[in-house]
């Protein structure tokens, strides 16, 4: 028997939980130890600064005022909402942002949240964007091979009909990576139906490999870049992570931001 709920969905950030350390994935899915962002100063900025420019994005899809907070994150933020409405005009296509799919099957419950999905016509495409906030321009190899893109393209070709209505083939599918530091710089990665095939399989390998595990069977990596700045470090090594002055996106590995506190301002 699993040791997860029936009613457990895998999402990206869980998956890549798993991957990289399986110990770090009871911890957090299945014991529900849960170490929050106050934690780590530098991660606590890096978090806030992430939220507040994902919530000014979403507002200008919406057609609603952004409301920048002040000081000097606010005109930073301020910087990149400029960016970001001279990269991506509204006005074109239908724009929806922070849009969650689930895919509910015996073998597979995925979820995700997209920071904005574009529909540009009667083409039958659809164009998913994530935006990225950290201090390196997103690379292309990396995010090709990504846990994120995989579980985003498979999911939207699964379940996009609910939002796009009609059905989603794997060519029609393709991802946009942006980060408002770096607007002349776009990661896109296109789909194919040999692209679709090899994730069913691996997703679906993956999450009955989860379901298998018994609880000793979630054992921790002996990897020092894993565990130097894991939450969980205390934990299985007995010593405090290391701290550093700012994360990048990867290290945060927040799919959705659903895991930061509000921002009030």
């Amino acid at each position: 028997m699993s040791l997860l709920d029936d009613e457990f969905y895998f999402s990206q950030s869980s998956l890549h939980a798993y991957k990289t350390c399986p110990l770090k994935f009871r911890l957090r899915y299945i014991d529900g130890l849960y170490w929050p962002v106050e934690c780590d100063s530098a991660l606590k900025l890096s978090s806030e600064i992430g939220r507040t420019f994902h919530l000014a994005a979403q507002r200008y899809f919406l057609g609603i005022p952004p409301g920048f907070p002040g000081g000097e994150m606010g005109k930073m933020i301020q910087d990149w909402y400029n960016n970001l409405t001279s990269c991506f005009s509204r006005e074109i296509g239908t724009w929806m942002p922070e849009i969650s799919l689930k895919l509910n099957r015996s073998s597979l419950h995925l979820a995700a949240t997209y920071d904005a999905v574009y529909l540009p016509g009667d083409s039958g495409t659809v164009t998913i964007l994530d935006w990225k906030t950290g201090q390196v321009p997103p690379r292309w190899k990396t995010l090709r091979s990504a846990m994120q893109t995989m579980v985003y393209r498979y999911l939207m070709v699964e379940a996009g009909e609910a939002v796009t209505g009609y059905p989603v083939s794997p060519g029609g599918v393709e991802v946009i990576y942006w980060n408002p530091r770096f607007p002349d710089t776009r990661v896109v990665i296109k789909y194919s139906d040999e692209d679709y095939y090899q994730d069913k399989r691996v997703l679906e390998e993956l999450v009955q490999e989860i379901k298998n595990c018994k609880y000793n069977d979630f054992v921790s990596v002996e990897d020092p870049k894993v565990c130097s700045n894991c939450e969980y470090r205390m934990m299985c090594r007995g010593m405090e992570p290391e701290k550093k002055e700012e994360y990048e996106d990867d290290e945060l590995n927040i799919s959705s931001w659903d895991d930061v506190p509000e921002i009030s301002y």
